[in-house]
């Protein structure tokens, strides 16, 4: 009697795993269900757009679009289109720009730092990858966020916007022939002062310049981190130490 229920329970556990496996099978997962329904009404709604990725926000019932370089966000039901930066309200972060810096994303160890020099801070083990001009306002704002970023390798690469800021090319010259780079760098970003160019010295400003137009760099500052992400503009410290921490995670790897 023993033997006969638990061949009967045995039994009744296959048919049910059975049963589930072909569940499975047939019915897809909510969320790709869900996925493929929007992907359908937005092509049905917006015939001209063709999505490039679609992933759910950090608000539920909302979704992240991206096409043509662009992310908008739109509803479960396509009844709604969200336009503008999402932007995380404790710290101030913009989640969009996120987005768009993955999107955009440069492999770090692809990067020729033989154009670069290094700035080491602390123990050096975070890897930030700086695309500067010497004489932008913008680029010395980072600066002084960066002064409140410990623990980091930063490689600087000079890329004077000579059409923004006149003189950038020769500051940035004069940045890279100095004996002390890294302190003729917080020189110039500081007060616009930079020591004259030995005429022997040459710098791979041009190296740098082509590089930048290979990645589509027109925004300084730059900032790429070492999974790649590529953030631009005026940065805080702590959302510069918030993507450090997620571009050292493991799943970033």
């Amino acid at each position: 009697m023993k033997i006969s229920s638990r061949r009967s329970i045995i039994a009744a556990a296959v048919i049910a795993v059975g049963a589930m496996l072909v569940a499975i099978a047939l019915f897809p997962p909510i969320a790709a269900r869900d996925e493929t329904a929007i992907r359908e009404l937005v092509a049905k709604q917006f015939p001209d757009i063709r999505i490039e990725s679609l992933s759910k926000s950090p608000i539920p019932g909302l979704y992240e679009l991206y096409y043509g370089g662009r992310i908008v966000y739109v509803d479960d039901k396509v009844n709604y289109v969200l336009q503008g930066p999402l932007l995380d309200a404790k710290g101030r972060w913009n989640l969009t720009a996120e987005s768009l810096g993955k999107f955009a994303a440069i492999p770090f160890d692809e990067l020729p730092f033989d154009s670069a020099f290094k700035i080491v801070k602390g123990t050096g083990q975070r890897k930030l990858a700086l695309f500067g001009d010497p004489a932008s306002p913008a680029v010395r704002h980072i600066e002084q966020e960066l002064t409140q970023v410990d623990h980091m390798t930063l490689y600087v690469f000079l890329l004077p916007f000579e059409h923004r800021n006149p003189g950038a090319t020769d500051k940035a010259h004069g940045i890279w022939c100095a004996t002390d780079r890294a302190g003729a760098w917080h020189e110039a970003v500081a007060n616009g002062r930079t020591p004259p160019t030995p005429a022997t010295c040459s710098a791979p400003i041009d190296d740098t310049l082509k590089l930048a137009s290979k990645h589509h760099i027109n925004i300084l500052p730059t900032l790429v981190f070492a999974n790649g992400l590529r953030m631009t503009g005026a940065l805080s410290a702590s959302h510069i130490e918030r993507l450090l921490a997620a571009a050292a995670a493991p799943s970033a790897r």
